[in-house]
């Protein structure tokens, strides 16, 4: 009874070591594990701020993109808009040219007219010339034949 008293006893002072044992083994696991949940926190961290930090950056190129493809926006229906007036303006120039070709032919023609009613201005003067000085003439003629028969009449 004694011996398996004192081997109970030295089963007792085993196991007490063997539970010393795990227990420093458990102190040396949770410690270990402590050590890396506290690294993984720090490596969560990082990330954490690493990711926060391209958010930022994400959202400044964001806002970049938005204002630029507001900015194109703009451009795009102010290229419209100058587009629109552009084809107005030619359209009004072309209408003005050809309403300045159509005026130059006008005036070409009245140029001629002119020059064709100089002309006969010019010659219907000299017929009106010749015309009064056959008329002249003609009451010269008159005149001195009225001359000798008043004359024939007296004789």
């Amino acid at each position: 009874v004694k011996e398996e008293r004192n081997i109970k006893i030295e089963d007792g002072d085993e196991l007490k070591q063997k539970i010393n044992e795990l227990e420093s083994e458990k102190y040396e696991i949770l410690k270990e594990k402590s050590t890396l949940s506290l690294e993984k926190q720090e490596q969560i961290e990082l990330i954490r701020k690493e990711f926060e930090l391209e958010r930022s950056q994400w959202e400044k190129e964001r806002k970049i993109l938005t204002k630029n493809f507001e900015h194109e926006t703009v451009l795009e229906k102010e290229k419209v808009e100058y587009t629109n007036a552009l084809a107005r303006t030619q359209s009004t120039l072309q209408q003005k040219e050809l309403e300045n070709a159509r005026l130059k032919g006008e005036l070409r023609w009245l140029k001629q007219d002119k020059e064709d009613l100089t002309k006969t201005n010019e010659i219907l003067k000299e017929q009106n010339q010749s015309s009064q000085e056959q008329i002249d003439s003609l009451q010269q003629t008159v005149s001195d034949k009225t001359k000798e028969i008043v004359q024939l009449k007296n004789i």
